[in-house]
């Protein structure tokens, strides 16, 4: 993870003397697309693997939640927020499906894996892994500092709120 920062610790001299707000503030074009600070496909799959020992824990709480018979009032949707490569997603998916008796009963009671992310390069990521593991799934642009944003989209996308379970 440190060695995706290059580019900013590069410059690190420039931006402490020179341009404090380099990176960050100002840096005009596409919103979606300016984060020259980070190389973040690779701070994507250092993250995802630095944060095994999260999953594994967070896990282990969702399991409670789709634990018991009562699949209406079990989440319809789980929603990651900075969803990286979509890991954490397939793990709670796949812990689900395998090991909670709402998993003998998707077909009936679906459930659906939403990834949010900021960085296109995270959301292909994301995409490519859900898809590659046949986990049912929507991935969208969203960012954590507009939450309010993200709460409307995932409503015009047919997310409902009541219904989701967010884990980051």
């Amino acid at each position: 993870v440190p060695t995706s920062y290059a580019p900013l610790l590069d410059r690190y001299h420039s931006i402490i003397f020179d341009n404090p707000g380099w990176g960050f503030a100002g840096a005009g074009g596409d919103s979606q697309e300016q984060e020259v600070h980070v190389h973040r496909t690779l701070n994507v799959v250092g993250s995802g693997a630095q944060h095994q020992t999260l999953f594994t824990d967070l896990v282990r709480l969702v399991d409670s939640v789709f634990a018991g018979g009562d699949f209406a009032s079990q989440p319809a949707f789980v929603v990651d927020t900075g969803c990286g490569d979509g890991r954490l997603l397939r793990r709670i998916y796949e812990h689900v499906k395998s090991n909670t008796p709402r998993g003998k009963a998707l077909a009936e009671h679906p459930l659906t894996m939403v990834g949010v992310d900021f960085n296109k390069d995270s959301r292909v990521a994301t995409e490519l892994n859900l898809s590659r593991h046949a986990v049912p799934h929507l991935v969208l642009f969203g960012d954590v500092g507009k939450p309010a944003d993200i709460m409307e989209l995932l409503g015009r996308k047919g997310v409902d709120p009541s219904r989701s379970l967010h884990v980051r």
